[in-house]
């Protein structure tokens, strides 16, 4: 149990996750900066994302029926004009606003309303369900949000959906594994729907409209299981620091056999950012994979209280500055220096960089 004049720790299943997949990268994210973390760039992809969960959760909240079968019919959202205004809206504010963008969140909505979207059978509850969970023994915290539950209460049994905008569907692991779907299962059974004996999670994967749907549930014993796969979890991110950053490379494990997404595959195959593919799109890569410049907010002790990759983004208060700061990249993929990472040791750096020369042939 953590020190109690310490922050409390909260873990999350993307926190999990990111620590679990590469260890630079959970501490970039998570770690750096005093914990703040490094400013990430985003993409369209997490954008439309937001754009359709917001869209999706306005109209199960108003239990707007009509609304949805009439979207449904037309297969436009622009059927409803409320709708197509807002997401015009919202994609301006992610300052994603485009024709591409517009039709991709277009059909997509499409996707989610066409599978069963207020369960047939049951009751949706209200969207976006929070939970905190505060284990003792084995100890451990964790938080999240269910985007979707329809209750089927004469057969005590629940149906967690989670909507997903990604252009692939998980495989192996990722899906059998999920540790997501775990909390969500651990989540209902002991806090929110306990009376419910069976709970099902549905990842609908909104780009694939033929066949969104994935499925997966666990068994109490595999969810016991988890609780202690958690406590172990919590007590090694608790006590990460610098030198636990090095430890865990997603580049140096191995490429997984069940085509599921990790190791060096996560890293991406880009060699330098902005590299194109054959198709003209720019190819995907790990935020942390290049260096680049970014902007923080510091107070009068030096502590870093919040940063962005745009300068305008940020607006310092009495006593505090803006100050540009450059990140050096990912060891494995950039050169090494002697001030990026001052806690690593020596033979770390050296081994680092002789890595980093030798596979990428500097």
């Amino acid at each position: 149990m953590p020190d109690k004049k310490q922050k409390k720790l909260v873990l999350s299943a993307s926190r999990i996750k990111t620590y679990q997949s590469c260890s630079w990268k959970f501490y970039c994210e998570y770690k750096a900066n005093e914990g703040v973390g490094l400013p990430k760039e985003g993409n369209d992809g997490m954008r439309r994302g937001n754009v359709c969960h917001n869209v999706l959760e306005l109209i199960l909240a108003k239990n707007r029926r009509d609304i949805a079968e009439l979207i449904v019919r037309k297969n436009s959202i622009s059927a409803y004009k409320p709708v197509h205004i807002l997401v015009k809206k919202y994609l301006e504010k992610e300052g994603a606003l485009s024709e591409e963008n517009y039709d991709l969140c277009n059909s997509m909505i499409i996707v989610a309303l066409k599978n069963d979207f207020f369960g047939k059978g049951g009751r949706p509850d209200k969207p976006e369900r929070e939970f905190t969970i505060e284990n003792k023994n084995p100890y451990y915290v964790i938080r999240g949000f269910l985007d979707k539950v329809i209750k089927y209460t004469k057969d005590k049994k629940i149906k967690i959906v989670d909507y997903k905008t990604s252009k692939s569907k998980f495989k192996g692991d990722d899906l059998t594994s999920n540790i997501q779907a775990m909390a969500y299962v651990l989540a209902s059974k002991k806090q929110l729907y306990k009376s419910y004996k069976d709970v099902l999670v549905e990842f609908l994967f909104l780009k694939f409209g033929k066949s969104p749907s994935e499925q997966v549930s666990f068994t109490d014993e595999e969810i016991e299981g988890f609780e202690y796969h958690l406590a172990d979890i919590y007590k090694k991110i608790d006590e990460f620091d610098e030198n636990a950053a090095v430890s865990n490379f997603a580049y140096h494990k191995p490429y997984p056999k069940d085509g599921s997404f990790g190791g060096p595959v996560s890293c991406g195959y880009a060699k330098y950012k902005g590299e194109l593919k054959v198709d003209g799109t720019i190819k995907w890569h790990c935020d942390f994979k290049f260096p680049y410049d970014y902007y923080a907010i510091i107070d009068e002790q030096g502590k870093v209280l919040k940063t962005s990759l745009k300068r305008e983004a940020l607006s310092a208060k009495a006593n505090q500055s803006i100050e540009k700061k450059h990140y050096e990249g990912c060891p494995v993929h950039n050169p090494f220096s002697e001030e990026d990472f001052p806690s690593c040791g020596e033979s770390k750096k050296k081994s680092l960089k002789e890595q980093s020369e030798e596979d990428f042939n500097f």
